[in-house]
């Protein structure tokens, strides 16, 4: 063996010594966070921690049987325990402010109708009776005209909605009290 062959050798027989102590640590480093996040039985880490994390939920709904399937996070958006479930989309309509059921109803439709793409924003009721911002950006997938796959993500918009509306009553007062101070940005 010439001293390049035995020099490729040796680098061969480290890169394998490299790649099996990777897939080592990747294991091990597997096995650490099955004890501490939660997965599901099928070996995939639930997204619930990000879903929370990010304030935002996925839904589908099953064109079949009309039942639609929150994930953890949807649910807590949408009012409920903070668990997957599957529920009818009369429960969903319920917990939708009575101002902003109409509108969203006719978007849903129009969605399923239509296809494509589509976002509505509304307002939640929680169990204490107060009401939370939410949008929903969803896509509705035809095959032949009929809805084959209808889902989406539900984001909590509350405190974007609360700092909007701030911002607007804020610009509001400025004529006011330009008016009271007798000065203003107009004349600059």
């Amino acid at each position: 063996m010439s001293f390049f062959d035995g020099l490729l050798a040796a680098l061969a027989l480290g890169a394998l010594a490299g790649w099996i102590l990777t897939a080592r640590r990747l294991a091990a480093a597997r096995r650490r966070a099955r004890r501490v996040l939660p997965w599901h039985a099928d070996g995939k880490p639930v997204q619930a921690p990000a879903q929370e994390s990010a304030r935002f939920g996925v839904w589908e709904l099953d064109p079949e049987t009309g039942i639609v399937h929150l994930s953890a996070g949807a649910a807590r958006l949408s009012g409920f325990p903070a668990a997957p479930r599957s529920v009818d989309p009369s429960e969903l309509a319920a917990v939708i402010h009575p101002d902003d059921l109409p509108a969203a109803l006719r978007v849903f439709e129009a969605a399923l109708r239509d296809g494509g793409e589509y976002q509505v924003e509304y307002r939640t009721r929680y169990p204490d009776g107060s009401y939370w911002w939410r949008r929903q950006q969803n896509r509705v997938t035809k095959v032949d005209g009929v809805p084959v796959l209808v889902g989406g993500a539900i984001i909590d918009i509350h405190e974007e909605r609360q700092r909007v509306q701030a911002l607007a009553d804020s610009a509001a007062r400025l004529p006011l009290a330009e008016g009271t101070g007798g000065f203003g940005v107009g004349g600059l």
